[in-house]
């Protein structure tokens, strides 16, 4: 399942971006990091609500993203799965 970033998120973004810059006399550098990883669980893990029955397959893997915003006073993460 493919997922696209809303027009609301982006919407947050700027204006999370509008108000770490606004406010400071200097322009400042802006540092940002993102990143994606897997943590889908290995096979075999006990699942939750099968009574300790392991997981056999992965049907979808799990992903968490993550987004890291820093001006050099404040430093902001986002963090969704």
């Amino acid at each position: 399942m493919k997922h696209r970033v809303g027009s609301g998120f982006t919407a947050f973004v700027l204006a999370l971006l509008i108000g770490l810059l606004s406010g400071r006399g200097v322009a400042g550098d802006l540092k940002a990091g993102f990143a994606k990883v897997n943590i889908t669980p290995p096979i075999g893990i006990p699942l939750i609500g099968s009574y300790g029955k392991p997981s056999e397959s992965v049907l979808d893997d799990l992903y968490v993203r993550a987004m890291v915003l820093d001006d050099g006073h404040t430093t902001v993460a986002i963090v969704s799965a």
